[in-house]
């Protein structure tokens, strides 16, 4: 979309998805992304950030069947706090007019509307723009369900 002329940070967690990230980089020959353990993030601010938290996948079951069976009440609980402070965490390092889109391959309220909700009731400074659930379906286009919201400092 920029034409490899925008400055990309990347940053995970895990180390090993990182190395998926430089393989896909370096195959395309992509020049404009840098990736960047997620303990060593430079002191920026940014313009756009993606928020890809870690969910309970209850939007991709038909491929994560092993979510049916990991995923109980209590661990999604914990999941909104983690996604809830990275969302945190991502707000300190936007610009002012910046958006943060927060998404996750999960359905679950709890994970996607009431936190955001929950952010923007906290943080009078930022604003909804755009919100959008995707429910699984078999019919027709055969997809997976997710989540997006793009919050917009104000």
């Amino acid at each position: 979309m920029t034409g490899d002329s925008a400055r990309i940070i990347a940053t995970d967690i895990d180390a090993e998805r990182l190395k998926k990230v430089q393989e896909n980089i370096n195959r395309l020959g992509i020049k404009s992304v840098e990736i960047v353990p997620y303990n060593r993030l430079p002191d920026l601010m940014f313009d756009f950030i993606l928020l890809d938290v870690p969910c309970s996948n209850t939007g991709v079951l038909a491929k994560r069947i092993e979510a049916r069976y990991r995923i109980q009440p209590e661990a999604i609980t914990e999941l909104s706090k983690i996604q809830y402070e990275l969302l945190k965490k991502a707000a300190k390092l936007l610009k002012p007019q910046g958006r943060i889109c927060y998404s996750t391959c999960s359905i679950q309220r709890q994970e996607n509307s009431e936190l955001i909700r929950k952010f923007l009731c906290k943080n009078p400074d930022f604003s909804l723009g755009i919100e959008q659930l995707t429910l699984p379906s078999a019919e027709g286009f055969d997809h997976d369900g997710g989540y997006l919201a793009v919050i917009k400092s104000k």
